[in-house]
């Protein structure tokens, strides 16, 4: 402020002489580039803060597109991942077909092989039955060769013959 009293001061001085009206002309340009350069500078320092802010917010934006790039890179990994799982099961379900094919032939074969041995155990059961009534016949065959008379060593009667007592 002190600066600006005497600058017009020094004016009004340079005014009233005209030896100095060419110095008062050349500071009063002066004072005009003064003020052109001020506010130069200071356009150039909004310029420089707006710049800053620009590379800040670029520096943010940078970031964002790095960690959208590491998203992109996720999402891929996750893509190869859900196919190699897509892929197992689809394998897995293949295989459970093929078991349950295997199975159902085991089951049927299962199934065959119980009626054919409940067929030999009635078969087993009619020759066990005609065993049984052969060897009646034949153990009566042989009461009656022997003519047992009285009582038998083993308690039962007979007609007499070389089991008798």
């Amino acid at each position: 402020m002190a600066d600006r009293k005497n600058a017009q001061k020094n004016i009004k001085a340079a005014m009233k002489s005209s030896k100095n009206k060419l110095l008062f002309e050349t500071i009063k340009e002066q004072i005009n580039d003064l003020k052109q350069c001020t506010q130069l500078f200071d356009d150039l320092k909004n310029c420089a803060q707006s710049m800053q802010k620009n590379i800040e917010k670029m520096e943010d934006v940078f970031h964002l597109a790095m960690k959208l790039q590491d998203m992109k890179n996720i999402s891929k990994d996750l893509d190869m991942l859900v196919k190699e799982k897509e892929k197992i099961y689809q394998e897995k379900i293949l295989e459970n077909k093929l078991l349950k094919q295997r199975l159902s032939h085991l089951l049927n074969k299962s199934k065959r092989l119980v009626k054919i041995a409940e067929e030999q155990i009635k078969r087993l059961r009619i020759v066990e039955l005609n065993n049984c009534r052969n060897i009646q016949m034949w153990k009566e065959r042989a009461d009656q060769q022997r003519a047992c008379f009285g009582q038998r060593k083993d308690d039962t009667t007979c007609n007499g013959g070389n089991n008798c007592e």
